[in-house]
């Protein structure tokens, strides 16, 4: 397995279309977790300012009406061509402002150059002045394309040299820009056209499959470079209208949210992420290919390295790291969700730990997820699937560590009810540190989030959380756009220590009924309800909810089940002995 080096506050990119559109908005996303620079190149010109008639004014209508307006006053013909010009230019240059200043404000760097991006030699110059100023650029992202859509019998050869050149003479230019012994990573943004083909797009399939084998052999030839050619179906947004996503919608080609597609795109320059094509979208089927799909029964392989999953140190029992059971549920949820663009995680359900993965030298090489889908409704945006992980042992035999049931939907509803209001002021009958500290729990500084604890009782527990948030580089494999694997766990160290208050014993959670996702995690503080269910000799149940101060739930976990151990009791607190 290859380990990349990850992108820094120190990487630097140059990026062709990377002040507008898509590219745009993936740029902002990576500045937002990386806090990296940017060097923008586009056609549009930026900071010439704005004629008096556009101030203040943001709808497309208005301005061209206002436009239409300037231009009769002063004697010219209000031509619709000119004015749509006048008009996209104002709009190009408010965009390109936005993107530098939101890579600014998640305390990344930019700068922008107007430029011929086909133009190697003045490209170089223009380039090499902004990296005098932000830093020496060790990566590209070729965004840049141009649509010239008509069916195969109409295409130009103009058409065709219009399309080629933006999109392959541009990265030829571009890897000018840099040394190639010294680039670390080279992102190109194909297109699903390629992949699968398009009707109407027979010049944009061409140049975009060119960018697909392009990445396959810069990536053998420089085998230290994070290569990645993204095969983007159509986007939100941008280029496609309400008429083109019905089009879509007949052929059954789910649009990417704008979100959505920023967060694959961060995630897979994960230096754990080892694909070098990504194909993100719907099959793009002709209207002949329109019947409706199999269910389909996948299968994913990964590599578990503690070298590229940092926060995994923090989860360590005696002498061993052991994936935490929100972990799993978080890589069976991961799996589904990047199978399914545009679909999120709302539920897990029969979630059991079969046999736990523990990192003593006995761990596999490599993990299967099997993935049986058992529902999908493509119109409806729901998708139900049986997830499994296994390995096998040295004899070859299968080994079953984790399996859930989960759900997707296109959108997440919110928790219809609100839970009582929390006061982060309650005093606490156990403080968070202690209990860290005691040998109750095992957890490492990345896994701390509890505050106190300002109710414990024969019926259940209430505690206060601050759940730190990881960037993706520090939840490595198990970054998910859904699931929150950090707070999950968290939410669940209140069920171990009720048991352990109650019982004297340490436990383990094995099985869960359910966990529901609400809706992203909010800023802390946030309150953990615990609600006991069940309880004999072996094991607690309980139902867990997760809430904002105004009670508003962002996580339940129903039928959480932890196993009672007294053996467990020396290993929770053999790591506090050695520190």
């Amino acid at each position: 397995m290859q380990v990349y080096s990850p992108v820094t506050s120190e990487t630097v990119f140059v990026v062709s279309g990377g002040a507008r559109g898509i590219t745009a908005r993936c740029v902002v996303a990576l500045a937002q977790a990386t806090r990296c620079g940017f060097v923008l190149i586009g056609r549009s010109a930026a900071g010439a300012g704005e004629p008096e008639w556009a101030n203040g004014v943001s709808d497309n209508r208005e301005l061209k009406a206002r436009c239409a307006a300037a231009l009769t006053a002063r004697g010219d013909r209000a031509a619709p061509a000119l004015i749509e010009r006048e008009v996209r230019a104002i709009e190009a240059q408010r965009e390109i402002a936005q993107t530098l200043g939101a890579i600014r404000a998640a305390g990344g760097r930019a700068t922008y150059l107007q430029a011929d991006l086909t133009n190697a030699g003045g490209l170089r110059e223009r380039c090499a002045a902004a990296s005098a100023e932000l830093g020496p650029v060790t990566g590209i992202i070729h965004g840049a394309g141009v649509l010239a859509d008509r069916r195969i019998e109409q295409k130009t050869a103009d058409d065709f040299e219009t399309v080629y050149r933006a999109k392959i003479d541009g990265l030829l230019a571009l890897l000018e820009v840099v040394d190639a012994e010294a680039l670390r990573f080279l992102v190109l943004f194909s297109s699903a056209a390629g992949f699968y083909g398009n009707i109407g797009q027979a010049d944009y399939a061409i140049a975009n499959e060119i960018l697909n084998k392009y990445a396959h052999a810069f990536r053998s030839a420089h085998p230290l470079c994070r290569v990645v050619a993204f095969d983007w179906g159509p986007w939100e947004g941008g280029m496609v209208t309400p008429a083109l996503r019905q089009l879509f919608a007949r052929r059954g080609i789910a649009t990417i949210p704008l979100d959505v597609g920023a967060q694959i795109f961060v995630e897979t320059l994960a230096p754990s992420s080892e694909a070098t094509q990504v194909v993100v979208g719907s099959p793009m089927l002709g209207p002949g290919e329109l019947a409706p799909r199999a269910l389909r029964q996948l299968q994913l392989r990964r590599q578990i390295r503690l070298d590229v999953n940092p926060a995994l140190a923090d989860h360590v029992i005696g002498r061993h790291v052991v994936l935490p059971t929100a972990f799993a549920i978080a890589w069976m949820s991961g799996a589904a969700e990047r199978l399914n663009p545009g679909l999120r995680c709302v539920r897990c359900d029969d979630v059991r730990v079969l046999k736990g993965i523990v990192f003593d030298g006995s761990e596999a090489d490599t993990y299967t997820c099997d993935i049986e889908e058992v529902m999908r409704d493509d119109a409806q945006g729901l998708f139900e699937a049986r997830v499994q992980i296994a390995s096998q042992d040295e004899t070859g035999r299968a080994r079953y560590h984790y399996q859930a049931r989960v759900v997707l939907h296109r959108e997440v509803a919110p928790h219809t009810a609100l839970m009582p209001r929390g006061d982060a002021r309650a005093p606490a009958v156990l403080d968070g540190a202690e209990l860290y500290r005691d040998g109750t729990l095992f957890h490492g500084p990345l896994f701390q989030g509890i505050e106190r604890v300002t109710r414990i009782d024969e019926r259940g527990l209430t505690m206060v959380i601050r759940p730190p948030h990881l960037r993706p580089d520090e939840l490595g494999q198990f970054a998910t756009r859904s699931i929150d694997p950090l707070l999950i766990d968290m939410a669940v160290q209140g069920m171990v220590v009720w048991a352990r208050r109650m019982t004297g014993a340490a436990s383990l959670p094995l099985v869960v009924g359910s966990v529901c996702a609400y809706g992203p995690t909010p800023a802390g503080p946030l309150f953990v309800d615990i609600a006991i269910t069940g309880r004999d000799q072996q094991r607690i149940t309980g139902t867990v909810t997760v809430h904002d101060a105004a009670g508003v739930v962002c996580t339940r976990i129903v039928g959480a089940e932890v196993t009672l151990s007294a053996r467990l009791n020396a290993l929770f607190g053999a790591r506090r002995d050695e520190g």
